[in-house]
Protein backbone atom coordinates (compact mmCIF):
# COMPACT_ATOMS: atom_id res chain seq x y z
CA UNK A 1 0.00 0.00 0.00
CA UNK A 2 1.63 3.62 -1.02
CA UNK A 3 -0.07 6.66 0.31
CA UNK A 4 0.35 10.03 -0.90
CA UNK A 5 3.79 11.75 0.53
CA UNK A 6 3.56 13.47 3.57
CA UNK A 7 3.94 16.73 1.79
CA UNK A 8 0.83 15.71 -0.35
CA UNK A 9 -0.96 14.36 2.69
CA UNK A 10 -0.12 17.92 4.43
CA UNK A 11 -2.15 20.04 1.45
CA UNK A 12 -4.62 17.19 1.86
CA UNK A 13 -5.79 17.63 5.09
CA UNK A 14 -6.05 21.26 4.79
CA UNK A 15 -8.39 20.76 1.66
CA UNK A 16 -10.44 18.28 3.41
CA UNK A 17 -10.37 20.77 6.46
CA UNK A 18 -9.85 17.05 9.04
CA UNK A 19 -9.96 17.32 12.15
CA UNK A 20 -7.85 15.01 14.93
CA UNK A 21 -10.77 13.35 16.03
CA UNK A 22 -10.95 9.33 15.29
CA UNK A 23 -12.98 8.19 12.00
CA UNK A 24 -13.31 4.72 11.83
CA UNK A 25 -11.96 4.20 8.53
CA UNK A 26 -13.69 0.24 8.07
CA UNK A 27 -17.07 0.31 6.01
CA UNK A 28 -20.15 -1.43 6.89
CA UNK A 29 -21.25 -3.64 4.00
CA UNK A 30 -24.88 -5.31 3.98
CA UNK A 31 -23.87 -8.90 3.57
CA UNK A 32 -21.37 -10.70 5.52
CA UNK A 33 -17.79 -10.40 5.33
CA UNK A 34 -17.27 -13.75 4.55
CA UNK A 35 -19.89 -13.48 1.00
CA UNK A 36 -18.35 -12.33 -1.79
CA UNK A 37 -17.79 -8.80 -2.75
CA UNK A 38 -21.00 -7.28 -4.16
CA UNK A 39 -21.60 -4.15 -7.19
CA UNK A 40 -23.03 -2.50 -3.84
CA UNK A 41 -20.24 -3.05 -2.09
CA UNK A 42 -17.64 -1.66 -4.31
CA UNK A 43 -19.71 1.46 -5.05
CA UNK A 44 -19.95 2.19 -1.69
CA UNK A 45 -16.65 1.81 -0.13
CA UNK A 46 -14.56 4.91 -0.43
CA UNK A 47 -10.86 3.49 -0.85
CA UNK A 48 -8.96 1.97 -3.60
CA UNK A 49 -7.72 -1.75 -4.37
CA UNK A 50 -4.52 -2.36 -5.42
CA UNK A 51 -4.46 -3.75 -8.95
CA UNK A 52 -1.79 -6.36 -10.46
CA UNK A 53 0.32 -5.29 -13.39
CA UNK A 54 -1.41 -7.24 -16.32
CA UNK A 55 -1.81 -5.28 -19.42
CA UNK A 56 -5.32 -7.30 -19.91
CA UNK A 57 -6.64 -5.48 -16.71
CA UNK A 58 -5.19 -2.21 -17.90
CA UNK A 59 -6.34 -2.74 -21.40
CA UNK A 60 -10.38 -3.38 -20.11
CA UNK A 61 -9.77 -0.05 -17.88
CA UNK A 62 -8.73 1.86 -20.68
CA UNK A 63 -11.81 0.64 -22.61
CA UNK A 64 -14.41 1.11 -20.17
CA UNK A 65 -12.83 4.67 -19.04
CA UNK A 66 -14.02 5.44 -22.92
CA UNK A 67 -10.10 6.09 -24.49
CA UNK A 68 -9.76 4.46 -27.93
CA UNK A 69 -6.88 3.64 -29.89
CA UNK A 70 -4.33 3.07 -27.21
CA UNK A 71 -3.37 -0.42 -25.83
CA UNK A 72 -1.13 -1.48 -23.36
CA UNK A 73 1.84 -4.16 -23.32
CA UNK A 74 4.02 -5.96 -21.47
CA UNK A 75 7.81 -4.83 -22.04
CA UNK A 76 10.18 -7.65 -21.73
CA UNK A 77 13.60 -5.37 -22.18
CA UNK A 78 14.88 -2.40 -22.57
CA UNK A 79 17.67 -3.47 -25.66
CA UNK A 80 16.79 -2.84 -29.21
CA UNK A 81 16.06 -6.15 -30.42
CA UNK A 82 12.66 -6.05 -27.20
CA UNK A 83 12.15 -2.37 -27.99
CA UNK A 84 11.69 -3.20 -31.19
CA UNK A 85 8.28 -5.64 -31.13
CA UNK A 86 6.31 -3.30 -29.49
CA UNK A 87 3.72 -1.52 -32.06
CA UNK A 88 4.59 1.98 -32.95
CA UNK A 89 4.38 4.75 -31.76
CA UNK A 90 4.99 4.38 -28.33
CA UNK A 91 3.26 6.58 -26.48
CA UNK A 92 4.08 6.21 -22.92
CA UNK A 93 5.87 3.92 -20.07
CA UNK A 94 4.24 2.57 -17.36
CA UNK A 95 6.93 1.47 -15.01
CA UNK A 96 6.10 -0.50 -11.72
CA UNK A 97 8.64 -1.02 -8.58
CA UNK A 98 9.14 -1.52 -5.39
CA UNK A 99 8.63 1.90 -3.31
CA UNK A 100 11.05 3.39 -1.20
CA UNK A 101 9.59 6.69 -0.19
CA UNK A 102 12.27 9.16 -0.34
CA UNK A 103 13.06 12.29 2.05
CA UNK A 104 10.66 15.16 1.51
CA UNK A 105 12.27 18.48 1.41
CA UNK A 106 10.51 21.63 1.12
CA UNK A 107 12.31 22.27 -2.27
CA UNK A 108 10.85 24.70 -4.40
CA UNK A 109 9.22 22.93 -7.51
CA UNK A 110 8.69 24.71 -10.86
CA UNK A 111 4.96 24.61 -11.30
CA UNK A 112 3.66 22.33 -13.65
CA UNK A 113 3.57 23.97 -17.53
CA UNK A 114 0.72 24.23 -19.80
CA UNK A 115 1.11 21.80 -22.28
CA UNK A 116 1.91 19.41 -19.58
CA UNK A 117 -1.30 17.50 -17.63
CA UNK A 118 -0.48 15.80 -14.45
CA UNK A 119 -2.43 15.19 -11.49
CA UNK A 120 -1.51 13.87 -8.19
CA UNK A 121 -2.47 10.86 -6.51
CA UNK A 122 -4.05 11.44 -3.50
CA UNK A 123 -6.56 8.19 -3.52
CA UNK A 124 -4.31 5.61 -1.54
CA UNK A 125 -4.04 2.49 -3.96
CA UNK A 126 -4.88 4.34 -6.89
CA UNK A 127 -1.50 5.02 -8.68
CA UNK A 128 -2.66 2.39 -11.84
CA UNK A 129 -5.65 4.97 -12.47
CA UNK A 130 -3.52 7.93 -12.14
CA UNK A 131 -0.54 7.00 -14.12
CA UNK A 132 -3.30 5.54 -17.07
CA UNK A 133 -4.81 8.85 -17.22
CA UNK A 134 -1.62 10.94 -16.87
CA UNK A 135 -0.39 9.30 -20.01
CA UNK A 136 -3.93 9.47 -21.66
CA UNK A 137 -4.64 13.11 -21.38
CA UNK A 138 -1.02 13.99 -22.75
CA UNK A 139 -1.07 12.00 -26.21
CA UNK A 140 -1.99 14.32 -29.04
CA UNK A 141 -5.46 13.62 -30.74
CA UNK A 142 -6.35 10.32 -28.73
CA UNK A 143 -9.89 10.21 -28.58
CA UNK A 144 -10.43 9.94 -24.34
CA UNK A 145 -14.28 9.50 -24.51
CA UNK A 146 -16.90 11.97 -23.00
CA UNK A 147 -16.27 10.93 -19.29
CA UNK A 148 -12.43 11.18 -19.13
CA UNK A 149 -12.53 14.12 -21.66
CA UNK A 150 -15.07 16.17 -19.64
CA UNK A 151 -12.62 15.34 -16.58
CA UNK A 152 -10.02 16.97 -18.04
CA UNK A 153 -11.83 20.10 -19.58
CA UNK A 154 -12.94 20.70 -15.80
CA UNK A 155 -9.96 20.45 -14.54
CA UNK A 156 -7.60 22.32 -17.21
CA UNK A 157 -7.09 25.24 -14.96
CA UNK A 158 -6.51 23.43 -11.74
CA UNK A 159 -3.00 22.46 -10.06
CA UNK A 160 -1.72 18.77 -10.54
CA UNK A 161 -3.18 18.75 -6.43
CA UNK A 162 -6.80 19.94 -7.09
CA UNK A 163 -6.40 17.43 -10.62
CA UNK A 164 -5.78 14.82 -7.80
CA UNK A 165 -8.00 15.61 -6.04
CA UNK A 166 -11.04 15.47 -8.34
CA UNK A 167 -9.66 12.39 -9.72
CA UNK A 168 -10.19 10.37 -6.41
CA UNK A 169 -13.48 11.71 -6.27
CA UNK A 170 -14.26 10.90 -9.47
CA UNK A 171 -17.04 8.13 -9.17
CA UNK A 172 -16.78 6.68 -12.50
CA UNK A 173 -12.92 5.99 -12.31
CA UNK A 174 -13.36 4.69 -8.97
CA UNK A 175 -15.88 2.09 -10.01
CA UNK A 176 -14.24 0.74 -12.69
CA UNK A 177 -10.79 0.91 -10.61
CA UNK A 178 -12.60 -1.05 -7.95
CA UNK A 179 -14.45 -3.12 -10.20
CA UNK A 180 -11.23 -5.95 -9.44
CA UNK A 181 -11.62 -5.26 -5.54
CA UNK A 182 -12.39 -8.54 -3.61
CA UNK A 183 -14.15 -8.34 -0.15
CA UNK A 184 -11.13 -9.51 1.71
CA UNK A 185 -9.25 -6.59 -0.67
CA UNK A 186 -11.56 -3.82 1.30
CA UNK A 187 -11.67 -5.18 4.65
CA UNK A 188 -7.64 -5.20 4.57
CA UNK A 189 -7.25 -1.69 3.60
CA UNK A 190 -9.75 -0.34 5.93
CA UNK A 191 -8.12 -2.09 8.41
CA UNK A 192 -4.79 -0.68 7.55
CA UNK A 193 -5.82 2.76 7.38
CA UNK A 194 -7.51 2.55 10.39
CA UNK A 195 -4.39 1.25 12.31
CA UNK A 196 -2.63 3.81 10.45
CA UNK A 197 -4.36 6.66 11.73
CA UNK A 198 -4.36 5.27 15.44
CA UNK A 199 -0.55 4.80 15.23
CA UNK A 200 -0.25 8.09 13.48
CA UNK A 201 -2.18 9.78 16.47
CA UNK A 202 -0.52 8.20 19.21
CA UNK A 203 3.38 9.06 16.99
CA UNK A 204 4.80 6.27 18.80
CA UNK A 205 7.54 4.37 17.26
CA UNK A 206 6.02 1.16 16.63
CA UNK A 207 3.82 3.45 13.76
CA UNK A 208 7.77 4.24 12.53
CA UNK A 209 8.35 1.15 11.99
CA UNK A 210 5.39 -0.62 10.90
CA UNK A 211 5.22 2.32 8.29
CA UNK A 212 8.74 1.33 7.08
CA UNK A 213 7.81 -2.28 6.84
CA UNK A 214 4.77 -1.15 4.87
CA UNK A 215 6.67 0.68 2.45
CA UNK A 216 8.94 -1.76 1.93
CA UNK A 217 6.80 -4.21 0.66
CA UNK A 218 4.64 -1.81 -1.38
CA UNK A 219 4.38 -1.56 -5.25
CA UNK A 220 4.16 1.47 -7.33
CA UNK A 221 3.14 2.71 -10.59
CA UNK A 222 4.52 5.99 -12.08
CA UNK A 223 4.87 6.96 -15.83
CA UNK A 224 7.18 8.33 -18.12
CA UNK A 225 6.33 9.78 -21.99
CA UNK A 226 7.18 12.48 -24.56
CA UNK A 227 5.50 15.89 -24.42
CA UNK A 228 6.39 18.34 -27.21
CA UNK A 229 9.81 17.47 -27.69
CA UNK A 230 10.97 16.52 -24.07
CA UNK A 231 10.65 13.24 -21.83
CA UNK A 232 8.56 13.64 -18.52
CA UNK A 233 8.35 11.71 -15.35
CA UNK A 234 4.48 11.58 -14.37
CA UNK A 235 4.89 10.47 -10.86
CA UNK A 236 1.39 10.93 -8.80
CA UNK A 237 3.25 11.19 -5.58
CA UNK A 238 5.74 14.15 -6.79
CA UNK A 239 4.23 17.40 -5.97
CA UNK A 240 4.99 18.28 -9.77
CA UNK A 241 5.66 16.28 -12.81
CA UNK A 242 9.99 16.08 -13.70
CA UNK A 243 11.32 17.43 -16.88
CA UNK A 244 14.12 14.55 -18.06
CA UNK A 245 15.23 16.72 -20.89
CA UNK A 246 14.76 17.24 -24.71
CA UNK A 247 13.94 14.28 -26.92
CA UNK A 248 12.52 13.78 -30.44
CA UNK A 249 9.12 11.88 -31.27
CA UNK A 250 10.85 9.07 -32.58
CA UNK A 251 13.94 8.24 -29.95
CA UNK A 252 12.51 8.75 -26.47
CA UNK A 253 12.82 5.27 -26.15
CA UNK A 254 16.57 5.00 -26.66
CA UNK A 255 16.82 8.52 -24.23
CA UNK A 256 14.63 6.61 -21.41
CA UNK A 257 16.03 3.17 -21.72
CA UNK A 258 19.21 3.43 -19.93
CA UNK A 259 17.48 6.00 -17.35
CA UNK A 260 15.42 3.18 -16.62
CA UNK A 261 17.84 0.64 -16.74
CA UNK A 262 19.90 2.54 -13.83
CA UNK A 263 16.71 3.03 -12.05
CA UNK A 264 16.34 -1.17 -12.15
CA UNK A 265 19.55 -1.26 -11.21
CA UNK A 266 19.17 0.80 -7.71
CA UNK A 267 15.85 -1.24 -6.86
CA UNK A 268 18.45 -4.56 -6.54
CA UNK A 269 19.21 -7.52 -8.41
CA UNK A 270 17.79 -10.21 -5.77
CA UNK A 271 14.23 -10.73 -6.82
CA UNK A 272 12.52 -9.44 -9.58
CA UNK A 273 10.98 -6.03 -8.15
CA UNK A 274 10.21 -4.14 -10.81
CA UNK A 275 7.97 -4.27 -14.78
CA UNK A 276 7.39 -1.69 -17.18
CA UNK A 277 4.45 -1.76 -19.71
CA UNK A 278 4.25 0.71 -22.58
CA UNK A 279 0.85 2.38 -24.04
CA UNK A 280 0.96 2.07 -27.42
CA UNK A 281 -1.09 2.99 -30.43
CA UNK A 282 -3.52 0.10 -30.83
CA UNK A 283 -2.21 -2.51 -33.49
CA UNK A 284 -5.99 -3.34 -35.01
CA UNK A 285 -5.93 -0.01 -36.26
CA UNK A 286 -3.02 -0.18 -38.60
CA UNK A 287 -4.01 -3.70 -39.69
CA UNK A 288 -7.69 -2.54 -40.32
CA UNK A 289 -6.30 0.33 -42.22
CA UNK A 290 -4.09 -2.09 -44.64
CA UNK A 291 -7.46 -4.50 -44.68
CA UNK A 292 -9.20 -1.29 -45.88
CA UNK A 293 -6.65 -0.13 -48.68
CA UNK A 294 -6.59 -3.87 -49.95
CA UNK A 295 -10.47 -4.41 -50.35
CA UNK A 296 -10.10 -0.22 -51.99
CA UNK A 297 -7.53 -2.12 -54.42
CA UNK A 298 -9.72 -4.83 -54.93
CA UNK A 299 -13.05 -2.90 -56.05
CA UNK A 300 -10.49 -0.20 -57.85
CA UNK A 301 -9.20 -3.26 -60.49
CA UNK A 302 -12.85 -5.15 -60.48
CA UNK A 303 -13.91 -1.97 -62.02
CA UNK A 304 -11.25 -1.24 -64.38
CA UNK A 305 -11.76 -5.26 -65.77
CA UNK A 306 -15.42 -4.89 -66.17
CA UNK A 307 -14.55 -1.76 -68.05
CA UNK A 308 -11.62 -3.14 -70.43
CA UNK A 309 -13.39 -6.98 -70.82
CA UNK A 310 -17.09 -7.02 -69.39
CA UNK A 311 -16.71 -10.96 -69.17
CA UNK A 312 -13.37 -10.96 -67.06
CA UNK A 313 -15.10 -12.84 -64.46
CA UNK A 314 -14.93 -16.40 -67.10
CA UNK A 315 -11.75 -16.26 -66.58
CA UNK A 316 -11.26 -16.82 -62.91
CA UNK A 317 -12.85 -19.42 -60.32
CA UNK A 318 -16.18 -19.45 -59.38
CA UNK A 319 -15.69 -20.61 -56.06
CA UNK A 320 -13.24 -18.13 -55.16
CA UNK A 321 -15.68 -15.46 -54.64
CA UNK A 322 -17.20 -16.60 -50.96
CA UNK A 323 -14.11 -16.44 -49.33
CA UNK A 324 -12.94 -12.91 -50.87
CA UNK A 325 -14.07 -9.67 -48.96
CA UNK A 326 -15.11 -7.37 -51.24
CA UNK A 327 -16.76 -4.53 -49.32
CA UNK A 328 -18.25 -4.02 -45.54
CA UNK A 329 -17.59 -6.54 -42.98
CA UNK A 330 -18.67 -6.26 -39.42
CA UNK A 331 -16.50 -9.07 -38.02
CA UNK A 332 -13.67 -7.37 -39.41
CA UNK A 333 -14.27 -3.49 -38.43
CA UNK A 334 -14.35 -2.71 -42.14
CA UNK A 335 -16.98 -0.06 -43.01
CA UNK A 336 -17.61 1.92 -46.18
CA UNK A 337 -16.05 4.90 -44.33
CA UNK A 338 -13.01 3.08 -43.82
CA UNK A 339 -12.68 1.67 -47.36
CA UNK A 340 -14.16 5.35 -48.79
CA UNK A 341 -10.94 7.17 -46.73
CA UNK A 342 -8.27 3.91 -47.36
CA UNK A 343 -5.35 5.14 -48.91
CA UNK A 344 -3.65 2.85 -51.81
CA UNK A 345 -0.16 2.64 -52.21
CA UNK A 346 1.92 4.90 -54.13
CA UNK A 347 0.82 5.18 -57.70
CA UNK A 348 -1.25 1.67 -57.90
CA UNK A 349 -4.40 4.06 -58.66
CA UNK A 350 -2.38 5.30 -61.58
CA UNK A 351 -1.03 1.81 -63.09
CA UNK A 352 -4.57 0.21 -62.51
CA UNK A 353 -6.29 3.10 -64.67
CA UNK A 354 -3.69 2.61 -67.09
CA UNK A 355 -3.66 -0.82 -67.55
CA UNK A 356 -5.66 -1.81 -70.66
CA UNK A 357 -5.06 -5.56 -70.56
CA UNK A 358 -7.12 -8.66 -68.77
CA UNK A 359 -4.50 -11.12 -68.07
CA UNK A 360 -2.13 -8.33 -66.36
CA UNK A 361 -5.02 -6.72 -64.44
CA UNK A 362 -6.02 -10.26 -63.53
CA UNK A 363 -2.51 -11.00 -62.47
CA UNK A 364 -2.46 -8.17 -59.74
CA UNK A 365 -6.13 -8.97 -58.71
CA UNK A 366 -5.05 -12.19 -57.97
CA UNK A 367 -1.86 -11.09 -56.25
CA UNK A 368 -3.92 -8.57 -54.04
CA UNK A 369 -6.48 -11.85 -52.89
CA UNK A 370 -3.27 -13.40 -51.91
CA UNK A 371 -2.68 -10.46 -49.61
CA UNK A 372 -5.53 -10.34 -48.14
CA UNK A 373 -5.82 -13.49 -46.43
CA UNK A 374 -2.88 -12.46 -44.28
CA UNK A 375 -4.50 -9.36 -43.40
CA UNK A 376 -7.55 -11.00 -42.29
CA UNK A 377 -5.61 -13.35 -40.25
CA UNK A 378 -3.74 -9.92 -39.02
CA UNK A 379 -7.19 -8.52 -37.89
CA UNK A 380 -8.49 -11.68 -36.45
CA UNK A 381 -5.31 -11.96 -33.95
CA UNK A 382 -5.63 -8.39 -32.63
CA UNK A 383 -9.36 -9.43 -32.27
CA UNK A 384 -8.78 -12.78 -30.05
CA UNK A 385 -6.19 -10.79 -28.16
CA UNK A 386 -8.88 -8.39 -27.10
CA UNK A 387 -11.35 -11.33 -26.39
CA UNK A 388 -8.16 -12.77 -23.90
CA UNK A 389 -8.30 -9.59 -22.01
CA UNK A 390 -11.70 -9.47 -21.58
CA UNK A 391 -12.03 -13.10 -20.47
CA UNK A 392 -8.75 -13.00 -17.83
CA UNK A 393 -10.23 -9.22 -16.57
CA UNK A 394 -13.56 -10.60 -15.66
CA UNK A 395 -12.50 -13.36 -14.38
CA UNK A 396 -10.08 -11.39 -11.92
CA UNK A 397 -13.16 -9.55 -11.50
CA UNK A 398 -14.69 -12.47 -9.65
CA UNK A 399 -14.55 -12.71 -5.46
CA UNK A 400 -13.18 -16.38 -5.64
CA UNK A 401 -12.33 -15.99 -1.81
CA UNK A 402 -15.48 -17.18 -0.01
CA UNK A 403 -15.56 -20.21 -2.78
CA UNK A 404 -11.94 -21.10 -1.70
CA UNK A 405 -12.70 -20.65 2.02
CA UNK A 406 -15.78 -22.79 1.64
CA UNK A 407 -14.16 -25.20 -0.58
CA UNK A 408 -11.33 -26.07 2.58
CA UNK A 409 -13.88 -25.87 4.48
CA UNK A 410 -16.41 -28.77 2.62
CA UNK A 411 -12.56 -30.62 2.64
CA UNK A 412 -11.86 -30.43 5.75
CA UNK A 413 -15.12 -31.53 7.13
CA UNK A 414 -14.53 -34.58 4.88
CA UNK A 415 -11.07 -35.87 6.32
CA UNK A 416 -9.70 -34.89 3.40
CA UNK A 417 -7.69 -31.67 4.30
CA UNK A 418 -5.43 -33.16 7.08
CA UNK A 419 -4.59 -35.68 4.81
CA UNK A 420 -3.83 -33.32 1.40
CA UNK A 421 -1.26 -30.82 4.39
CA UNK A 422 0.91 -33.89 5.06
CA UNK A 423 1.22 -34.87 1.66
CA UNK A 424 2.19 -31.60 0.04
CA UNK A 425 4.31 -30.44 3.75
CA UNK A 426 8.15 -30.81 2.73
CA UNK A 427 9.45 -33.24 5.15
Amino acid sequence: MVRPTKRLRRRLNRATDQDDGEVDQTKHFPNPPTAPATDEDRRKWGGYCEIENDPSYFNVMLSEFGVEGVKVQEVFGLDEGSLSFLPKPVYGLIFLFKYRELNDPDEQDDECPKHVWFANQIGVNSCASVALINIACNIPGVDLGPAIQSYKEFTQEMDPFMRGYQLANFEFVKHIHNSFARKSDMLAADHAMLQDFKEWKSKSKKRKAKTKEVEEHAFHFNAYMPIQGEIWKLDGLDHQPHNLGPSKEDNWMDIIAPILTAKMLELGEEEVQYSLMALVKDPIIDRRAELSANVKAIRTIERRLTTVDSNWRNFVDSAESGSILRGPDDAMGIFFETIHSAVLPDGLFEKIQKDDDVMTLLDKRAKIITEQAGLKKAVQVEKDSWAEDKRKAALRRIDWIPFIRKWLGFLNDNGVLEGLIEKHTPK
